[in-house]
């Protein structure tokens, strides 16, 4: 098992053969394919995961007024289109609306 921090450092130790498997967003399944070819080596699916939740986490530091400050923010980044200038080009389309449809959704708590 290797942890990374960044996407594209997957991309690497799959192409530096040294891991054999990885969990893959389907939306950079055409970038990955590209680097593997180049290898002469195949991308195969071996299952689905259907239910992914992302999350980022505060440490106890922080009070939830300042959580949910944050999470307004980055939901209004989502609203007014900031979040799209920055990320379109970068990330796909259908993603980017994914994200701008959540935001406009009532907040569901627990």
């Amino acid at each position: 098992m290797a942890l990374t921090v960044r996407k594209a450092q997957c991309i690497e130790l799959l192409l530096q053969q040294r891991i054999d498997l990885l969990i893959w967003n389907e939306y950079y399944e055409d970038q990955l394919q590209q680097e593997l070819t180049k290898q002469s080596t195949e991308l195969v699916r071996l299952a689905a995961i259907e239910d992914v939740r992302l999350y980022l986490a505060f440490s106890l530091d922080h009070s939830e007024a300042y959580i949910q400050r944050w999470q307004h923010a980055l939901e209004q980044s989502y609203r007014d289109g900031r979040m799209r200038a920055l990320y379109q080009g970068t990330y796909p389309e259908e993603l980017i609306e994914r994200l701008e449809t959540f935001a406009q959704q009532p907040v569901q708590r627990d």
